[in-house]
């Protein structure tokens, strides 16, 4: 009985290997006929994107080209909730580091870190600064400055940290009008439209600011409230927090 069970295994086990080989052999035939190699490749980007990054790096598959017309058309609340999981991801980015690393990785001091007496901004230090170059509203596609963000790290590894992945170090620089593909975030405040700011930036434009404000504890990041923000003020540079955009993460 035993000798029966075990060749049984086996066999059970062959034959789930012959049908994972047909299913990869019958993939690459569809994915080698033009005609639907585009739609099909879509969907399995984003599950391999929901796989590994979840909700946020998923939609910036499925509506990271879409024009802002359509993109309002997913319930706002669902657009927060990819936002908000970005920015918690972010947030666990910084959990545990020390303080003396995180001062070099973002090149502030650390009373811009804690946004205590004498800060510059009550959320913190930028994370990431950028502007919506073209909604894709022109039929065009969708494009993002990342912005002068006071020298500090790469925006695009804070990019990938929105996504989930932290291998990227913070140590390489970027062209401060650098431009990439696509949407970085989704709600409706952070894509309308934001007011002219001190003649640098252009009414009409899409700003917006995403800052962290640390705390510590023995030395090492204990929590981190990532704020974003964008200008309403066209007169200089009033800033106003993204509806649902406050998140705390802790370790």
């Amino acid at each position: 009985m035993r000798m029966a069970r075990i060749f049984g295994q086996k066999g059970r086990g062959v034959a789930e290997y012959a049908l994972i080989i047909a299913f990869v052999l019958g993939l690459g035939f569809i994915l080698s006929n033009a005609g639907v190699r585009d739609s099909i490749k879509g969907v399995f980007d984003q599950a391999v994107a929901y796989l590994r990054g979840g909700a946020y790096a998923s939609a910036l598959v499925a509506y990271g080209q879409v024009s802002n017309t359509e993109l309002k058309r997913v319930d706002n609340d669902d657009r927060l909730s990819f936002d908000r999981e970005a920015l918690t991801n972010l947030g666990k980015k910084f959990l545990g580091m020390k303080t003396a690393d995180l001062v070099k990785l973002l090149k502030v001091n650390e009373t811009v870190l804690t946004a205590g007496p004498g800060a510059s901004n009550p959320y913190g230090a930028i994370l990431l600064d950028y502007e919506v170059e073209n909604t894709g509203d022109d039929g065009k596609g969708v494009t993002t400055k990342l912005r002068h963000n006071g020298g500090s790290f790469n925006s695009e590894d804070a990019l990938e940290w929105m996504k989930g992945n932290y291998m990227p170090d913070g140590s390489q620089q970027y062209n401060k009008a650098h431009s990439i593909s696509g949407r970085v975030l989704f709600s409706d405040d952070t894509i309308d439209k934001s007011g002219a700011v001190n003649g640098t930036t252009p009414a009409g434009t899409h700003t917006a600011t995403v800052r962290g404000k640390f705390e510590f504890e023995n030395g090492r990041v204990s929590a981190v409230t990532i704020t974003v923000t964008r200008c309403i003020d066209s007169g200089g540079w009033k800033r106003d927090v993204c509806d649902g955009l406050n998140v705390t993460v802790t370790r």
